[in-house]
C-alpha cells in the first residue's frame, strides 16, 4: 500500500522525536494543530514563551528542532484532513511513515474524536484572503511555420485565469493540458468525497 501522506524532506529525525513523546503529549500538540486548521504558519501555534517551555516537554534541544517538529506535525494533520482518512487508514499510514504503534494508534484516536469537526470547519472556510477564480478565457493557437523552422505544427492552448485580484496567462501543449485535466479530475474526486 502506497502512502497518501508525505512528510517534508528530512523528517526522519522529527519522526523519532515524536515517537519518544508520550501519546498524551502527542495528543495535546495534535489538538492544538487541529483547532487551528487551516493553518498558514505552524510557528504561530505557540507564543515565544510557550515555545521555550515546550523545548524540554517535547525533548528537543533547540528552537529549530521545535520549529521543525511543528512543521512536520502540521503537515501531517493537514494531509490527513485533506485525504479525509478513516481511523484504521490513519494508523496504517502513520506506521508506514515510521511512527510507533502507540503514536499511530493515538493518531487514529485523535482523528476519530476530532476529525468530523475539523472537516466541517474546513468545508465552511471561505479562504477570503485567497484569490477567487472568476472566469477562464481560452484560445487554441497552431503555429504552422516560423523563420527557423519551415514546418512547425504544434498546437498550443492559451488559457487565461481571471481571478479576483489578477489575470494569469498560461500556455500549454497537449501533454501539459492533459496533465492539468487529470489533476483537476483528482481535485474534483476529492471535493466530492468531502462534500458527501
Amino acid at each position: 500500500m502506497s502512502s497518501l501522506i508525505e512528510l517534508p524532506l528530512g523528517s526522519g529525525r522529527i519522526v523519532k522525536i515524536i515517537n519518544r513523546l508520550e501519546p498524551k503529549k502527542f495528543a495535546q500538540l495534535s489538538d492544538r494543530i487541529l483547532e487551528r486548521l487551516p493553518l498558514d504558519d505552524p510557528q504561530s501555534l505557540f507564543t515565544f514563551d510557550e515555545k521555550q517551555k515546550l523545548l524540554p516537554v517535547f525533548g528537543v534541544e533547540s528552537s529549530s528542532d521545535l520549529a521543525q517538529l511543528l512543521v512536520v506535525s502540521a503537515s501531517l494533520w493537514r494531509q490527513i484532513a485533506f485525504h479525509c482518512l478513516e481511523s484504521n487508514a490513519i494508523s496504517d499510514q502513520l506506521r508506514q511513515l515510521g511512527f510507533t504503534d502507540d503514536i499511530a494508534t493515538k493518531g487514529a484516536d485523535i482523528w476519530n474524536n476530532s476529525g468530523q469537526e475539523v472537516i466541517n470547519r474546513l468545508k465552511s472556510y471561505s479562504g477570503s484572503q485567497v484569490s477567487q477564480l472568476i472566469d477562464v478565457n481560452w484560445t487554441l493557437n497552431e503555429d504552422f511555420a516560423s523563420l527557423n523552422c519551415a514546418k512547425l505544427n504544434q498546437p498550443m492552448a492559451k488559457v487565461e485565469l481571471v481571478c479576483s485580484n489578477e489575470r494569469l496567462p498560461i500556455e500549454m501543449d497537449h501533454a501539459q493540458l492533459a496533465n492539468l485535466f487529470d489533476k483537476l479530475e483528482e481535485v474534483q474526486q476529492r471535493l466530492d468525497v468531502i462534500m458527501n
